[in-house]
């Protein structure tokens, strides 16, 4: 954990800072819609979502868009499950491979959630994940110290298939 917080806290205040701004513009977005004479729980409901769907995508482009001044190289992997298996042989503990796997994973957890929530059309939200992966690894080649991996459009998918999951469960209760 510490390690994912010196290579990810800095994120911390710029998401910080992009959830304010976003609150705002969507009290803003509910006081308009109150005024026209909207259902107020349909409108609260509506708007909370869409703030976990721009939140969950910010911190997505802001974990894996800024470039990386580790001064690492550039690497491109492009092999299936090639890094997958390096890492299995070579990981020295458990815990760099759930580092390393589950962070692709978990990160697009919240995505795969929101787009369950708030679209009905499951295939086009894995659609829409496969594709935003492959864009940002696609993009990660243009940045410094980045890291392009096939792999990480495979767990980064499979990580909203499972959000996807969780919230068609959590939709029925909302």
């Amino acid at each position: 954990m510490t390690q994912l917080w010196r290579s990810f806290g800095f994120i911390v205040p710029l998401f910080t800072l992009f959830i304010l701004i976003l609150s705002i513009l969507l009290i803003g977005v509910f006081i308009f819609k109150m005024r026209q004479g909207a259902n107020a729980k349909a409108v609260i409901k509506q708007s909370l979502l869409d703030v976990f769907l721009l939140a969950s995508l910010s911190g997505i482009l802001l974990v894996t868009l800024l470039p990386n001044s580790t001064g690492s190289e550039q690497i491109i992997q492009l092999m299936p499950l090639g890094s997958v298996v390096e890492l299995i042989q070579h990981a020295t503990d458990i815990s760099t491979l759930i580092r390393i796997l589950g962070f692709n994973i978990l990160l697009f957890i919240p995505l795969g959630a929101a787009l369950a929530l708030k679209f009905d059309k499951l295939r086009y939200s894995i659609l829409f994940s496969f594709c935003l992966s492959s864009f940002i690894e696609m993009t990660q080649l243009l940045l410094p110290g980045r890291t392009t991996n096939i792999d990480d459009v495979f767990l980064n998918t499979f990580g909203a298939v499972l959000g996807l999951l969780a919230g068609k469960v959590a939709k029925r209760f909302i």
